[in-house]
């Protein structure tokens, strides 16, 4: 089921390339020859000597391999299940699900590679790379210095996080985690240059991630009335909180079907766990692969408490980003079931960004933002705004 091929080395080498290319825009050649090389040789070397012999599987992962596989061998090409009804009724009848966007993922990667476990883990550790310069983009834009944003970069493209989940299981959460920072960047970009082809680019985001996480999109869109709400000095913003409030009913409503589910009373617990989970004297066998991220993820908790405290009083746009984290948390941290460190991967960027920022500061002496060009841009773009 899982042969190597011949292809698995091009593989590789094609995740390098195209990590070196991204990364050499934002960062030295070295760098970038250096993380692109790493992220290319985990799974190259995994899927290479190790997964016949033992590799980790869990169980999302398998099903949208062999969604994936089933509609490559039933000879459909990918814009056929996009283009044609036929072949968009055939996706959803084998997906079990409308929401069917990382089983067309999956299947377009192994139409393009084969039908193979790793052809889509490949595709997601070069999204990662997209993903990496969005989020230089939305720092840039925010105003943070080059600097900060160059080694939020390298942290970012090697976060622990990343380098476990991405470069050895087939998860969505990588997809998810690209369109949720484009929508982002492109809200920040509205706000501060009031580009309409911005506002494009939130819909089309906010329209694939209602075909893979339904509830992504209203997460975002609470999170932009609070910022909205919370810098912007005008009394037009007060309309905003029966929006805010109605968009919370309305995001309870659609999870009205998961009520056993549901644990409100758990928030702080609930919070904690969500972001500790696993662990690390506890990983389950299954996923021992996450040993040492958990290590990680545990020795950085006090760090990352620091960091989301500086970047909210250092950067008025940055605010945004620090608000869909800790939406994220909450959310997430009301229901149990889903406080696993998978539904983690698509929060990296905002996690990376507040982690990278008490390393900055610590190592600086100072909080690493450019906060006069930083505040002035927001203020004088919410005041216009």
């Amino acid at each position: 089921m899982f042969s190597v091929p011949v292809i698995l080395p091009c593989c590789a080498l094609a995740v390098f390339v195209i990590g070196y290319v991204i990364l050499s825009r934002f960062l030295p050649v070295w760098a970038a020859v250096l993380i692109a090389a790493i992220k290319a040789l985990i799974p190259l070397i995994y899927f290479g000597a190790v997964f016949d012999n033992g590799g980790w599987l869990l169980s999302d992962d398998v099903r949208y391999y062999d969604v994936g596989a089933t509609l490559v061998d039933l000879g459909y090409r990918p814009w056929e299940l996009v283009l044609e009804p036929e072949g968009r009724d055939q996706l959803v009848s084998i997906a079990a699900s409308r929401h069917t966007l990382y089983y067309l993922w999956n299947m377009t990667a192994q139409w393009i590679i084969g039908t193979y476990y790793f052809a889509p883990v490949f595709c997601n550790i070069a999204l990662t790379f997209f993903t990496g310069a969005i989020v230089f983009g939305t720092l840039r834009l925010a105003g943070m210095s080059r600097t900060f944003c160059q080694g939020m970069l390298v942290f970012h493209m090697l976060h622990w996080d990343y380098l476990s989940w991405t470069s050895l299981i087939n998860v969505k959460e990588t997809v998810v985690e690209a369109l949720l920072v484009i929508s982002l960047y492109c809200v920040i970009r509205f706000v501060h240059r009031k580009s309409w082809v911005a506002l494009l680019g939130v819909a089309g985001s906010f329209l694939l991630l209602f075909l893979i996480r339904l509830y992504v999109p209203f997460l975002i869109i609470i999170a932009v009335g609070l910022w909205v709400l919370l810098q912007w000095d005008d009394p037009r913003k007060y309309p905003l909180i029966p929006v805010v409030a109605g968009l919370l009913f309305v995001l309870y409503l659609k999870i009205g079907s998961y009520d056993q589910q549901l644990h409100l009373h758990m928030l702080i617990v609930g919070a904690f766990r969500y972001v500790l989970t696993p662990q690390p004297w506890s990983v389950n066998p299954g996923c021992s692969f996450l040993k040492i991220p958990s290590l990680f993820q545990w020795a950085f908790l006090v760090p990352a408490v620091v960091g989301t405290v500086q970047i909210w009083r250092a950067n008025q746009t940055c605010r945004l980003l620090v608000l869909v984290m800790l939406i994220f948390i909450a959310f997430y941290s009301v229901f149990p079931e889903n406080q696993g460190p998978r539904h983690r991967v698509q929060m990296v960027a905002m996690f990376a960004m507040v982690e990278f920022q008490f390393i900055s500061s610590w190592l600086l002496g100072r909080v690493s933002a450019d906060e006069e060009v930083g505040d002035f841009a927001a203020e004088s773009s919410m005041v216009a705004l």
